[in-house]
């Protein structure tokens, strides 16, 4: 009798022991939170053992819906139910092309056929994304001197950061006019003038990526400006500015001209040309001063022939010159007919007889 409880006491320790085992070795592992970038691809890890007679399920609790409280299945008994998912290893979830509404509370669920038991672990995803921003242009026109304000916002998680661009080049810090925020996002154009009255874009980023929004054109409202051009004693005056200019008007010293697109001046006098138009912003004018341009008569060649002959004459001289010098020493040094009588003269000074 003793015996035979001892074992049955026995058999059922060893059960127990088998059941701890199967327990533990189901115990299914996955990360506990999981951060994915939207636009890319993901895993979410989940490990078991021993990996015979296993089933692979995968879901997706949706707090929300309270009539699911197992959650959407993506994978149910190794089947993947939707296109977007896949099972991966040995009982990881893939997500493809990950969304913002991916986010959330993912079960990774491990079914014994030893056991008849169900074990599960959760992973939360944190989805990781940024939309493309938008610019928010003043309400009000600008004019020039006037103090702009754009804005730059965006949707995004976390919370993005922003610069600002002009004409597609990036807006020092330290400019003296734009002052930028990157947290705000907030553009602030102090003394706006016409070189303002152009393109303008901002980056948002965070550690999902960077997004450009649109140029936008910032409205800054000028006078009218006027650019030059002359051709001969043809001139014709360029105007910009905003709003359009429907006009220009010339004057010649002081004298407004019939209405052209270009005026002659009198190439032989000075004269003021004067342009002149007006736009909602006001009016402006460009005066400019043209004198007829002295020409100096070219200087005229040296003679080069006479030059020439000079040279040549001034040669021959001077080597009649030295012929006549060396004609004159050469004479000189040149001993004379009667030399050696003249050498005979000077036997009567020695005593002795002469020399042989």
């Amino acid at each position: 009798m003793l015996y035979g409880n001892m074992r049955r006491m026995l058999y059922l320790m060893v059960l127990l022991i088998a059941a701890v085992e199967i327990y533990a070795d189901l115990n299914t592992k996955t990360n506990s939170t999981q951060q994915a970038i939207e636009g890319a691809n993901t895993t979410l890890v989940c490990t078991f053992t021993p990996e015979d007679g296993i089933d692979i399920t995968w879901s997706y609790i949706d707090e929300s819906d309270v009539g699911l409280h197992n959650g959407k299945l993506l994978i149910s008994r190794n089947e993947v139910l939707y296109k977007r998912y896949d099972l991966v290893d040995q009982a990881s979830l893939l997500i493809s092309n990950v969304r913002q509404s991916d986010a959330g509370t993912y079960k990774c669920s491990i079914y014994s056929s030893a056991d008849y038991q169900l074990y599960s672990s959760s992973v939360t995803l944190n989805v990781l994304w940024i939309e493309k921003p938008h610019i928010e242009l003043p309400s009000n026109t600008i004019s020039e001197g006037e103090v702009a304000t754009l804005v730059c916002s965006t949707s995004a998680d976390p919370t993005a950061t922003y610069k600002w661009l002009r004409e597609g080049y990036a807006i020092q810090s330290n400019h003296p006019r734009y002052v930028q925020s990157s947290t705000t996002g907030v553009l602030t154009v102090y003394h706006a003038g016409y070189e303002d009255f152009t393109s303008f874009s901002c980056i948002a980023s965070n550690s999902a990526g960077s997004k450009t929004s649109e140029e936008v054109i910032l409205n800054v409202h000028y006078i009218p400006r006027f650019s030059i051009r002359k051709q001969g004693n043809s001139i014709r005056c360029i105007p910009y500015g905003n709003p359009a200019i429907d006009q220009v008007d010339y004057y010649i010293n002081g004298t407004k001209q019939p209405d052209l697109e270009q005026v002659t001046i009198d190439g032989q006098f000075c004269n003021t040309v004067t342009c002149s138009a007006e736009n909602d912003a006001g009016k402006g004018n460009r005066t400019e001063l043209y004198c007829p341009t002295v020409k100096t008569a070219p200087e005229k060649p040296k003679d080069l022939g006479n030059q020439t002959l000079v040279g040549v004459l001034t040669s021959i001289l001077i080597f009649l010159s030295l012929s006549v010098v060396m004609v004159i020493v050469y004479l000189a040094l040149r001993p004379g007919p009667d030399f050696e009588q003249k050498e005979g003269r000077y036997d009567d000074l020695f005593d002795g007889p002469s020399p042989v």
